[in-house]
């Protein structure tokens, strides 16, 4: 399975089941309906543009949308959104913000909600700011394999260090207890 970020607020998971009629799946950058599968051609799964005409798709996208996120979709286990927040943070901020405001006398909502705004705000100020040191072994790695290559090759390792630094789009994923797993 793997887990996949469509935006910030909607996320889906794929397996590799096969694509039927009605199933969501992923393909050319976003999320298509199978409305019939046509076996006699090149692209059997059938969907409807944007005008309402059918395009077929190829046999190799990613795969069938088995649990969504933050985007409610026709016959797909939509789970809270903050699932995946929790599994590829490692943490779960609605749950710091109980632990750091409770004080054994409960809670108040708007308290957390606070806690949450400001967690999110600070988030947003940093987020282009995320290196960690394994980051840094990767590009001192790159650097010292770009120099030891001639230069077609140098070009390969440019590219594949600065995917390397991007935010992660994908993740490989299962379902362990009903919670998402990184893995």
């Amino acid at each position: 399975m793997m887990l996949i970020k469509l935006s910030e607020a909607h996320y889906i998971i794929v397996d590799d089941s096969e694509i039927r009629k009605g199933k969501y799946f992923f393909a050319n950058q976003g999320l298509r309906k199978c409305i019939r599968v046509d076996e006699n051609t090149s692209c059997p799964y059938i969907t409807l543009n944007e005008e309402g005409k059918e395009v077929g798709h190829f046999k190799t996208w990613k795969g069938v949308v088995t649990y969504s996120f933050g985007i409610e979709l026709e016959d797909v286990e939509n789970k809270p959104l903050s699932e995946v927040q929790e599994a590829i943070n490692g943490y779960s901020v609605e749950k710091m913000a109980i632990k750091d405001l409770d004080d054994g006398d409960g809670v108040k909502g708007i308290d957390i909600k606070n806690w949450i705004k400001g967690f999110k705000s600070h988030q947003e100020l940093v987020k282009d700011k995320l290196f960690t040191a394994e980051d840094m072994q990767l590009a001192f790695a790159k650097g010292n394999d770009y120099a030891h290559k001639p230069y077609p090759q140098n070009v390969q390792f440019e590219n594949e260090y600065k995917q390397s630094l991007l935010p992660k789009t994908e993740w490989d994923v299962e379902i362990v207890e009903g919670k998402i797993k990184l893995i």
